[in-house]
């Protein structure tokens, strides 16, 4: 290959990740953030007093799907927010049986989609990838939320929408449409 068509490529793979820029580094924090979370899933740790809440009450919310008895539901006591055991119980139904890994797993995914939104806000908010990338980076490296990305508990999917949300309200806002905060 003479050097005329090797500077032709060059040329080609610097425009391509120019261009994609912003996608190549949220793919880079992405994987960043499934291996830090992969080093430290299912370690050996206690199970809190909330997580076997969720974990008892998500069991309890399969096992009447299964019955088809939804009344049942309504006997039902999580003395916190319905949302995590039904997403659990969700992915009870999806794996056919009650799994702490199957619930702790339903969190490490909100916890690892957590650290690309951060990006996606800090650009939202700076327009400078530099900034994004680095917030991205700490968010990632933050010990607190590394360290409990596989407890069922509340603070991990609470996070991930709220970044959410904020997302789409300065989407809403900037773009002036109302489309964005419909979803929002």
């Amino acid at each position: 290959m003479t050097d005329v068509h090797q500077d032709f490529y060059v040329k080609k793979i610097k425009d391509i990740a120019g261009k994609n820029q912003v996608i190549i580094q949220i793919f880079f924090i992405l994987l960043l953030a499934i291996l830090l979370r992969a080093i430290t899933f299912n370690r050996c740790h206690y199970i809190h007093a909330d997580e076997f809440a969720y974990f008892l009450a998500a069991g309890e919310i399969y096992k009447a799907i299964l019955a088809n008895n939804l009344s049942y539901l309504q006997t039902i006591e999580t003395f916190h927010l319905p949302l995590i055991p039904i997403q659990v119980a969700s992915v009870f139904l999806l794996i056919g049986k009650v799994d702490l890994l199957a619930g702790r797993s339903l969190i490490v995914v909100y916890n690892i989609l957590s650290v690309p939104l951060t990006y996606v806000l800090a650009y939202t908010i700076s327009n400078n990838k530099k900034i994004s990338f680095f917030s991205s980076l700490l968010f990632a490296f933050n010990q607190a939320f590394w360290m409990n990305a596989d407890t069922i508990w509340l603070d991990i999917p609470s996070t991930f929408f709220l970044l959410l949300f904020l997302i789409l309200v300065l989407n809403a806002i900037e773009k002036r449409k109302n489309a964005y905060g419909i979803y929002s």
